[in-house]
C-alpha cells in the first residue's frame, strides 16, 4: 500500500508576510535558513509585505534549492510559478 503524503504548496512569488501569517511554522524554517529579520515585527510589517521567497533568496544569497529542501522537510512544496 502506498502512503500518500499531502504537502502544503507555497509559491516563490508569495510575500513573506503572507506566508508567515498563513503558515506560522514557516517562521522557524526561514529563520534557520538565515532569514534572521523574520523575527522582528517591524521588518515583517514593512519589508515582509513586499519581499517574496524568490527576492529573499537573492537578497540573502540563499539558493532556492536550499530553501526548497528545507520547505520539503517541513512538509511544504515550493512552486516555481
Amino acid at each position: 500500500m502506498k502512503l500518500v503524503h499531502n504537502m502544503k504548496e507555497v509559491s516563490v512569488n508569495t510575500k513573506i508576510y503572507t506566508l508567515i501569517n498563513t503558515y506560522p511554522t514557516l517562521k522557524q524554517v526561514l529563520f534557520d535558513l538565515g532569514f534572521k529579520d523574520i523575527t522582528k515585527p517591524r521588518m515583517m510589517q514593512t519589508v515582509g509585505r513586499i519581499m517574496t521567497l524568490k527576492k529573499a533568496s537573492t537578497a540573502k544569497d540563499v539558493p532556492l534549492k536550499i530553501i526548497e529542501k528545507a520547505l520539503n522537510a517541513a512538509d511544504f512544496n515550493l512552486l516555481h510559478d
